[in-house]
């Protein structure tokens, strides 16, 4: 397994308030934070470092959809209590798109607007859903997905971690096998590139470490307005 991540605060905002964390071979997280001034990079911060604390002081729970599902649990309650309790962080969130590999299978837990794709043989499957309000509109057959893709509010977050009391967290679990690869991304990746984009990208036979800063570089090209952060876990 060969793992690359960058982080990129893209071509507009001053702060980064994308973050991740990577603990090859297991366990993989991005988080956006949300909630204006630097409130945005304490909930993500405090995202990341609250999933990786519980998993790390867990590992007896066996079934690992579970634990991420509590993770994310942990990480909302600490970011909605400092959200209260701390000057100029009201109202911030996140989301999290988190995976643990472990047995060759892949699971994940999931808030939010960042996605979790599963890359076999050149084709790209979405494996999380969009917690937002064009998701919902698109699922509901209201608009396709093109238009759910240039939908002037498609930032507009329906769940996030942090902004209530509590989360709900949507989990999963897929068998990898030798060849597969998997990414993770927050939304300044996906506003600019389609899943086929990221497939395509990744499949192309470059160094992962060329791969994941070739699609940075490339959604900055196409506009690059908001953070950027790509994990890129190469299982061939």
């Amino acid at each position: 397994m060969h793992v690359s991540a960058l982080s990129d605060v893209g071509l507009i905002r001053k702060n980064n308030e994308d973050s991740f964390f990577v603990c090859a071979p297991h366990l993989f997280i991005v988080a956006d934070g949300m909630g204006g001034h630097e409130a945005g990079e304490v909930a993500s911060g405090l995202a990341v470092t609250s999933i990786q604390e519980y998993v790390f002081h867990n590992t007896a729970i066996k079934d690992k959809k579970e634990l991420l599902r509590a993770a994310i649990g942990e990480a909302n309650r600490r970011i909605y209590a400092e959200a209260v309790s701390r000057q100029g962080c009201q109202g911030m969130g996140t989301t999290v798109s988190a995976a643990y590999i472990q047995d060759e299978v892949l699971h994940w837990g999931h808030v939010g607007d960042s996605r979790i794709y599963l890359i076999r043989e050149g084709a790209g499957e979405l494996l999380t859903d969009d917690h937002s309000l064009v998701w919902q509109l698109m699922k509901q057959g209201e608009i396709s997905l093109e238009e759910a893709e240039t939908h002037p509010r498609r930032n507009v977050l329906t769940r996030a971690v942090g902004t209530e009391p509590e989360a709900e967290v949507d989990v999963g679990c897929r068998a990898l096998l030798p060849g597969d690869q998997v990414v993770l991304c927050t939304d300044g990746l996906t506003n600019f590139l389609t899943g086929e984009e990221i497939a395509a990208a990744a499949t192309a036979g470059a160094d992962p470490d060329e791969t994941v800063k070739y699609l940075i570089d490339l959604a900055k090209n196409r506009g690059g307005f908001d953070n950027i952060t790509v994990i890129l876990i190469d299982n061939r």
